[in-house]
């Protein structure tokens, strides 16, 4: 039998190529000219090879293209046969008929949308990517400014939805969970303990035994605001949004607020990031390599 040998070509969306994970199966973009054998994903970190991550568009739109070119070539090899069979008959007359028209090599698929493009600060690999992400995919570096990025992402997603009370509630979320994930990687990469980082007091306590203190030129009121960020995620995640006597513990000042449902808003959360920045930065100043 023989084998059908044929290229397809890919356009780029100015210079970046469509990639899903099979694992998580998200959608990431990457450099069209940094192109490996293996890439990381962004999202959950898994490694795969290259020819694994084709979208389900791409692997539609290949499929299609195989399938016309196969049906060309069938029909173009039953036709020699019937030209070499009949060709020179007198009693039978060979008539070729209509023929398929291969779709283009060159496709015309189009990648989807993506909110933000990343520079790999190890690797240099420029990568796009949708929401809240965790790696870099060509050396999965765990950088700072990777971390920093998810934070401004979680505000563009509040600012481009529709319902932002739920989308509020997700984002405190969010700004806790990307803490606790640095603080995380800090602690592994430099064989010091662990601790509870979705608490700032306990994080506290830990980088204070290692003689870094994480408030370090944060003003009072600055250090108020990311405690109420925390203590307002922890009480929709565990009381159903109430302020309790362990909120209040931590955060005093908001006695007035016992047992009333506590309230978010885009602005202590923009605040809150901000704050939370210089806080990592305080981490990764002391720790970074």
């Amino acid at each position: 039998m023989n084998k059908l040998n044929f290229k397809i070509s890919f356009p780029t969306d100015k210079g970046f190529w469509g990639r899903q994970c099979k694992q998580c199966n998200k959608y990431f973009k990457i450099d069209g000219d940094k192109v490996k054998p293996e890439f990381y994903c962004p999202y959950c970190g898994e490694l795969q090879p290259n020819d694994n991550l084709w979208t389900k568009q791409q692997t539609q739109e290949v499929s299609q293209i195989a399938a016309s070119v196969g049906k060309r070539y069938i029909e173009d090899e039953l036709e020699k046969m019937s030209k070499n069979a009949f060709g020179n008959s007198k009693l039978i007359k060979y008539t070729s008929g209509q023929k398929t028209i291969p779709k283009t090599l060159l496709t015309r698929h189009v990648e989807k949308p993506v909110d933000t493009e990343i520079e790999c600060p190890r690797c240099k690999l420029k990568f796009q990517i949708y929401g809240i992400f965790g790696y870099c995919p060509s050396c999965k570096e765990e950088s700072l400014l990777i971390y920093e990025t998810n934070l401004q992402i979680i505000i563009q997603e509040i600012n481009n939805t529709q319902d932002k009370t739920r989308t509020l509630r997700h984002a405190y979320n969010d700004v806790v969970s990307t803490f606790e994930a640095y603080c995380k990687l800090v602690v592994k990469s430099n064989g010091l303990e662990s601790s509870n980082f979705q608490n700032l007091k306990d994080t506290k306590e830990l980088f204070k035994k290692y003689n870094l203190n994480i408030y370090n030129d944060i003003k009072d009121n600055d250090k108020v605001t990311i405690k109420r960020v925390f203590e307002k995620r922890h009480a929709y995640q565990h009381a159903q949004g109430q302020i309790t006597e362990k909120y209040i513990k931590n955060i005093p000042q908001d006695r007035h607020l016992l047992n009333t449902k506590a309230e978010l808003s885009i602005s202590e959360l923009t605040e809150g990031i901000e704050i939370l920045k210089k806080i990592l930065r305080i981490i990764t100043n002391k720790y970074s390599s």
